[in-house]
């Protein structure tokens, strides 16, 4: 057995161990019992889909989910718990559908979840100048943001790992590859738009083909998939994210910027043009920007997405930078008691991620990348 084969079944045993035990450690720490998972609507909507024929984004599927979960209809007016995400879903988390109990797959996907995020760490930390101290990937791995995301089970970690990979291979001439994960990622593209056009608008620069003609091949087969297992289902979403909208809590920086002060609104775009345009020369500053820079311009739903800093803060841990990140990690636990400000730290974290990178890209006036 040749020394890299020994280490690929090293990694894969490792990867396996972990999501077990993250997995047992979930369902035996608090799953039971919670009636506010993120994972439980695409569960039941799942099932019942496969199992029953329902249409998934059908008023009366939303009703049955309620029932098969909770044993009852929820009031009208609070959140419906209804299933809103493209059906690429059904495709992409396909064997978690037919575990019949529903918090076990909670269990697994909370573990897997964490999987994905240590996975992400080690990536970022192969895309930076110098490795980050294992005390700082654990300081990132144990922000309030992630663990948040983990207690919800939402789906964040799979945007996350994907973008991370994305970047990785992009980095290394891996173009067809980058194209796969970054169609991946857009399995909620609120958080994803904006880092895949300045990707793909980065490989087009320069003129590599391969990045979007991948993307668009990897979109087009995983739509052709959904089509297969949930029939033509666009208009349904369509309806039901309108819906969606109607009830969930959601935010949008700039104005949340506006309503706070015109005159921070203003300064707010100035300063973005300032760190964007002191980003300019290094292709991945730009990509870790525009993470921050898509949670600043895209509405958002509660701040368990601000998961996604994970990416600009761990690259831009170097300089000066790191100071800011140390800032931005603590004061997001200062604010941990305080969830009713969580529209005002929508608008304060990309702004500090932004911040950091740009000290950090002071220091290392080429490129952060090696």
């Amino acid at each position: 057995m040749t020394s890299i084969r020994r280490k690929l079944i090293l990694l894969i045993v490792l990867i396996l161990g972990l999501w077990a035990t993250f997995s047992v450690a979930t369902y035996l720490g608090w799953i039971h019992g919670a009636d506010h998972r993120d994972f439980y609507p695409w569960w039941a909507a799942a099932r019942l889909h496969f199992f029953e024929g329902r249409d998934l984004y059908a008023l009366d599927t939303t009703r049955q989910m309620q029932i098969l979960l909770y044993g009852h209809p929820i009031a009208l007016n609070l959140d419906q718990q209804a299933f809103h995400y493209p059906a690429q879903l059904l495709v992409l988390l396909f064997p978690l559908w037919f575990i019949g109990n529903v918090e076990v797959g909670a269990a697994i996907w909370s573990g897997l979840s964490v999987v994905f995020l240590l996975a992400s760490l080690a990536i970022l930390n192969r895309l930076s100048i110098r490795p980050r101290p294992v005390s700082v990937l654990v300081a990132l791995l144990i922000w309030q943001y992630p663990l948040l995301m983990i207690f919800q089970v939402q789906i964040t970690a799979l945007p996350l790992i994907s973008l991370a990979a994305a970047y990785w291979a992009y980095s290394r001439h891996k173009d067809g590859l980058a194209g796969i994960s970054m169609s991946l990622a857009l399995v909620k593209p609120e958080l994803t738009l904006v880092p895949w056009a300045v990707l793909t608008g980065i490989a087009l620069y320069n003129r590599r083909w391969r990045l979007p003609v991948f993307f668009i091949g990897t979109q087009a087969g995983l739509f052709l998939l959904s089509l297969v297992a949930a029939g033509w289902w666009l208009p349904g979403w369509i309806a039901a994210v309108s819906r969606y909208s109607s009830y969930a809590k959601s935010t949008w920086a700039p104005l949340t910027a506006w309503q706070i002060s015109p005159l921070l609104a203003v300064g707010v775009l100035v300063g973005l043009g300032l760190v964007l345009s002191s980003l300019r020369h290094s292709p991945t500053a730009l990509f870790a920007a525009s993470i921050p820079l898509g949670l600043l311009t895209l509405p958002q739903t509660p701040f368990w997405n601000l998961t996604m800093l994970l990416i600009p803060l761990s690259l831009a841990w170097q300089g000066k930078g790191r100071w800011v990140v140390a800032f931005t990690w603590v004061l997001g636990w200062v604010l941990f008691p305080f969830p009713t400000t969580w529209q005002i730290q929508y608008l304060v974290f990309p702004l500090l991620a932004l911040l950091a990178l740009a000290l950090a890209n002071r220091d290392y006036s080429v490129s952060l990348v090696r």
